[in-house]
C-alpha cells in the first residue's frame, strides 16, 4: 500500500513538471523561436487564444504553445471608431509581459465602414482678378481641397430702350458656370434727341423727335396746326389750293379748293367749300389711321 502511494506521488510530480515545462516553453533559452510568424488560433468570440511557435534551428522540430484568456486579463479588447477614411473595428490584443513576437499579436473584428467626409464647400469670387476659388473642407477632420478657376466676362451693351449687362462665368473644364449673383445691369441709355426739336415726318397727326443714336423717330406729339391760307385761288375752270402749318415742327398739309361755279360768279361760298374739304380730308385720314391700327 505504501509502495503504491509512493509511485502515485512520483507520477504526480512528473506530470506537474511536464506542465511547468510546457508553460515555460517560450522562455527556454536553448530554442530560437520564430517570433516573426506566430500561429494564433482564436476562439470564435475572441475570449481566448492559443499561440504556437516553431524553432528556427536547423533540424529542430521543437514546438511551443501558450494559452491566453480574457478572463485572466490576458486579452484586451478595444473598440476603434471609424474615421472619414478608415474603417472602425474592435481590436483584440494579447497582453503578455514576456512578448516573443516582434509587433504584438492581435486580431480585429466587427468592422464598421469609414464614414466618409462631412464636407462644407466655400466659394470665393474675385471679379477684379478674374478668379473663382472653391474650397472643400471636412467638418470632422483636417481634410481640405482647393480648386481655382478662371473667370470670363461677357458684355452686352445697352441700347436706347433696353438694358445691357455684364455677366461672369467660371471656366470649369469644358463648361462655363454662370455666376448669376454677380451679373451687373447696365441701364438703358435713353434716346439722344439733341436739342429736342420736333421735325415733320409726313405724318398728318404727329411730329417726332429724331434720335441720333438709334436713328429712329421718337416721342410723337400731335401737330398744332395754324390757320388755313389760300395759296391758289380757284377759277371757273381750275381748283384752288390752301395750306396750313404746324406751329411746332413747321410741317404742313394742303387741301384743294373746288373750282368756282361759272353761272353765278359768286365766290362768297369759298370759305364754306374750304371748310368742307378740310372736314372730309380729316375724316379720310382718320379712317385710314383707324384701318392701319386695326391691321
Amino acid at each position: 500500500m505504501k509502495k503504491t502511494t509512493k509511485i502515485l506521488s512520483v507520477l504526480m510530480v512528473l506530470v506537474m513538471a511536464a506542465a511547468l515545462m510546457s508553460t515555460m516553453a517560450f522562455a527556454a533559452p536553448e530554442h530560437n523561436w520564430d517570433a516573426e510568424n506566430p500561429e494564433a488560433v482564436w476562439a470564435d468570440d475572441y475570449s481566448s487564444c492559443t499561440v504556437r511557435l516553431n524553432c528556427l534551428d536547423e533540424g529542430c522540430e521543437a514546438k511551443a504553445e501558450k494559452f491566453y484568456t480574457a478572463k485572466n486579463h490576458e486579452i484586451k479588447s478595444e473598440v476603434v471608431p471609424p474615421t472619414c477614411t478608415e474603417d472602425g473595428y474592435t481590436r483584440h490584443t494579447i497582453v503578455d509581459p514576456n512578448t516573443y513576437w516582434s509587433n504584438g499579436l492581435y486580431v480585429d473584428s466587427d468592422v464598421v465602414p469609414a464614414t466618409g467626409h462631412n464636407t462644407t464647400i466655400t466659394e470665393t469670387v474675385d471679379i477684379a482678378n478674374k478668379k473663382y476659388t472653391v474650397v472643400t473642407s471636412c467638418n470632422d477632420c483636417d481634410y481640405s481641397f482647393t480648386e481655382v478657376y478662371d473667370i470670363v466676362e461677357t458684355v452686352q451693351q445697352p441700347t436706347c430702350t433696353e438694358d445691357g449687362f455684364k455677366k461672369y462665368a467660371a471656366v470649369v473644364g469644358d463648361t462655363n458656370v454662370e455666376l448669376t449673383d454677380y451679373t451687373e445691369v447696365i441701364p438703358a441709355l435713353g434716346h439722344d434727341v439733341g436739342e429736342g426739336k420736333f421735325a415733320p415726318t409726313g405724318d398728318v397727326w404727329f411730329h417726332y423727335q429724331h434720335c441720333k443714336r438709334c436713328d429712329k423717330n421718337v416721342n410723337p406729339q400731335p401737330h398744332e396746326w395754324g390757320e388755313w391760307k389760300v395759296t391758289k385761288e380757284p377759277t371757273d375752270h381750275e381748283r384752288g389750293e390752301a395750306i396750313q402749318f404746324c406751329k411746332v415742327c413747321g410741317g404742313n398739309q394742303t387741301c384743294e379748293i373746288p373750282a368756282r361755279t361759272p353761272q353765278t360768279g359768286d365766290d362768297s361760298m369759298l370759305g364754306l367749300w374750304v371748310g368742307l374739304l378740310i372736314l372730309s380730308g380729316g375724316a379720310a385720314v382718320s379712317l385710314a389711321v383707324r384701318k392701319r391700327k386695326e391691321h
